[in-house]
């Protein structure tokens, strides 16, 4: 994979906005300064050039409603914070995503 990092929500909807990468996934966290992760998925699927781009959010709220709230603005996956990386729970839920987006991995 490829990676593109913003340091805040602000900018990451600069990058996308600027159209210079061709993105098949973003992942961002719901606690970001300048513009929250959930204001950011909001305004990723109003926009008709990002509305279709998949979206995995990372929380750290373990509140039911939190996901619901989630998955009700676009989100296409969430994963609780702490993720632990040795389970590779990531890397599948990315998968899986990118799969019914239609993305093809190697």
């Amino acid at each position: 994979f490829r990676v593109v990092e913003a340091d805040d929500g602000t900018t990451a909807r600069q990058i996308l906005d600027e159209g210079k990468e061709d993105f098949s996934l973003v992942m961002l966290d719901i606690y970001m300064p300048k513009m929250s992760g959930l204001d950011l998925l909001r305004d990723i699927r109003k926009s008709l050039t990002t509305q279709s781009l998949p979206v995995i959010v990372f929380t750290s709220s373990p509140d039911p409603r939190d996901e619901i709230e989630l998955l009700d603005a676009g989100a296409d996956d969430y994963l609780l914070k702490p993720v632990v990386i040795v389970l590779g729970l990531t890397f599948i839920r990315v998968r899986s995503v990118l799969r019914r987006s239609g993305v093809t991995l190697a």
